[in-house]
């Protein structure tokens, strides 16, 4: 839908677009590596399956988790690219992206984490034998995993407050304002998966841990977890969608460009064009 309104001109392509493409590509191959950790014992007693199985699914994990870095990261910098098109007031503007250095820096972190968790790399996938421990040495994978976790949490707090503490300084009727606020709450169903997923690694810390059962949920969640990132991420191009191809609608592009309202007005010509800028973008959200 999303790349359909952009196609048709309804509103013109962005960063945004370009990261929530990538990150749905990324996504995409989620759904054969969860299939194949299925067929080689995922959800099933770690030691009823054999030893090819074993090695197969914590491959098909190892890989996972560098997907899931990928993914989340790029889904985090359409969001806050999306941020800088609807808000780009210069205060706000340094603090997105200081956000998105900072969801880069740790993206980048975690993803090298992941890969290089062993040495030498192929430990990652035959840690479970008996005679793994003397050919090297591997990092924790859930304490690593615990510290993505809440890092992304917090983050995610974070970037749900960024814009509900901005909408009210927007010149919008009050039911512009409720509309666009309930779109960013949205953002609250991402928090929810986030959290389930760091509960359950948690979990696994505390608990004996049997690989191929434990990896499941985790895997499910993360899976839920970007699936509803990216719905929250696109739920704009969704009314932008309904408005254009179900309803055949295309006006209402214009409606609220509205006067600058005087306190605005002193604060110079560069700002008024970024409140225009600002409003413009609204129009095609909220339209």
């Amino acid at each position: 839908m999303r790349v359909a309104v952009k196609v048709a001109g309804v509103s013109a392509w962005g960063p945004d677009d370009w990261m929530i493409l990538g990150a749905y590509a990324v996504f995409v191959a989620f759904v054969p590596m969860n299939v194949y950790e299925g067929r080689n014992g995922a959800g099933q007693n770690m030691w009823s399956l054999t030893a090819d199985q074993i090695t197969n699914c914590f491959k098909g994990y190892y890989v996972l988790q560098a997907l899931y870095h990928c993914t989340i990261t790029l889904l985090k910098a359409s969001v806050l690219f999306l941020y800088q098109r609807i808000f780009p007031f210069k205060r706000l503007s340094i603090a997105l992206w200081a956000t998105q250095a900072f969801n880069l820096i740790t993206g980048v972190m975690f993803l090298f984490l992941g890969i290089f968790q062993c040495n030498p790399v192929h430990l990652a996938w035959t840690i479970w034998r008996q005679d793994a421990q003397s050919q090297g040495t591997c990092m924790n994978i859930v304490d690593i995993g615990i510290a993505h976790g809440a890092i992304q949490v917090g983050l995610d707090l974070w970037m749900l407050a960024l814009p509900l503490m901005q909408i009210q300084s927007l010149n919008l009727k009050w039911e512009k304002k409720s509309s666009l606020m309930a779109m960013f709450s949205l953002g609250l169903f991402l928090t929810a998966a986030s959290s389930v997923r760091l509960r359950l690694l948690t979990e696994d810390h505390q608990e004996t841990y049997n690989f191929t059962v434990n990896s499941l949920p985790i895997s499910t969640w993360s899976i839920i977890e970007i699936g509803v990132g990216i719905f929250t991420a696109c739920a704009p191009s969704i009314r932008q969608f309904f408005r254009v191809f179900i309803l055949r609608r295309r006006d209402g592009q214009a409606s609220l460009h509205s006067e600058p309202s005087p306190g605005r007005a002193s604060g110079g010509a560069v700002e008024e064009v970024h409140y225009a800028r600002s409003q413009t973008h609204v129009d095609e959200i909220i339209a």
